[in-house]
């Protein structure tokens, strides 16, 4: 699965984006709508040229009446189905809140919730993480026990500094009404989060129309600022020099 390259003045990159349309419900209509366009194209040029050899060439497949119709029908049924899929589009997103969502300045650890606001339901296909830690250049593409091997090497602990949780593929996503009715991805303590620069979700998923669809979410730039004035400050103070 390609990463999205993160610009970091531009949100538009953390929307939910269709990266690939169903072949059996979208592909194979327009294959059938450009060969009844072309024949229909054709026999009217046989019908309405003067010349022999064109009225008299190649094979006429259908009529123009039954051309039109079957065109005018695979088009109708193309614009339904993209309409159904859109009207049944899922929309995936994340919440950041902390234990009861109250928000507060001594809160000391900080939940990331991923959830379906709908209205369509959605399966995973590709899930996976992007970390940077402070200091690092740039983020990379780990694997769970690679991001608890990085965070137990900063002498955090599972459970107890943070917890991670990791999707396989099929992995439901239905729709609901609020986002503690979602799935509970990761939680970090103070810190934790004073470790990392980046913590990133890439998910690709496929809709019930055939749909797959694409979303980057990018979590700790999104954090609470109460959260971020509390990291941060922990974070300067280990690297003040005593």
């Amino acid at each position: 699965m390609a990463i999205a390259q993160r610009d970091p003045e531009d949100d538009a990159i953390a929307q939910q984006r269709i990266v690939s349309r169903s072949f059996l419900f979208v592909y194979v209509p327009l294959i059938f709508i450009v060969i009844l366009s072309a024949n229909l194209a054709w026999v009217v040029y046989r019908q309405n040229s003067n010349s022999p050899q064109a009225s008299d060439a190649g094979m006429k497949f259908l009529s123009i009446d039954a051309s039109a119709s079957l065109l005018a029908l695979a088009v109708g049924l193309l614009l339904t189905r993209l309409q159904w899929a859109s009207a049944n589009r899922p929309s995936m997103a994340f919440a950041i809140d902390d234990e009861g969502a109250q928000f507060s300045k001594d809160s000391t650890s900080w939940r990331i919730w991923l959830h379906n606001g709908g209205p369509g339901h959605a399966v995973i296909r590709d899930f996976r993480y992007t970390i940077r830690f402070v200091g690092q250049p740039a983020s990379t593409l780990c694997r769970l026990s690679e991001i608890n091997q990085a965070l137990a090497s900063r002498g955090l602990v599972d459970g107890r500094d943070y917890f991670i949780r990791w999707l396989e593929r099929g992995a439901p996503s239905p729709p609901i009404g609020h986002y503690d009715q979602g799935l509970k991805v990761a939680w970090f303590s103070l810190e934790a989060l004073a470790e990392l620069a980046e913590f990133n979700i890439h998910i690709t998923l496929v809709d019930g129309a055939g749909d797959v669809h694409a979303v980057d979410l990018f979590a700790i730039d999104k954090m609470p600022s109460v959260a971020v004035r509390r990291f941060m400050e922990l974070r300067n103070s280990k690297t003040v020099t005593p």
